[in-house]
């Protein structure tokens, strides 16, 4: 996926999320996983995490990083100092069940 550093990368994100929506539209499917570096932080009010956050509340998906049972604190470091968590696994509800 896109970094979010300027327009065109955001523009190009979002094309990028509309080609899976596409194929979920397509295919009649009810048990999704996603997972990729998104290069978004759910923890930041950044314009691609609420992008990813729309797109996934609007097919009905979660991230894993929001789960209940998830003990995930980053899956990115810069030297030790710096911790994020840009890789994810996107889901959708029958998955999330335990």
């Amino acid at each position: 996926m896109f970094y979010e550093c300027d327009e065109a990368s955001r523009i190009a994100f979002k094309n990028e999320l509309s080609v899976i929506h596409s194929v979920l539209e397509n295919y009649d499917v009810s048990h999704v996983i996603i997972g990729g570096d998104f290069n978004v932080d759910f923890n930041r009010d950044w314009v691609n995490t609420s992008v990813l956050r729309d797109f996934c509340t609007e097919l009905n998906l979660y991230p894993v990083v929001d789960h209940r049972s998830s003990t995930i604190d980053y899956t990115y470091h810069f030297a030790m100092q710096r911790f994020h968590c840009v890789d994810h696994f996107i889901v959708s509800q029958q998955v999330t069940i335990q």
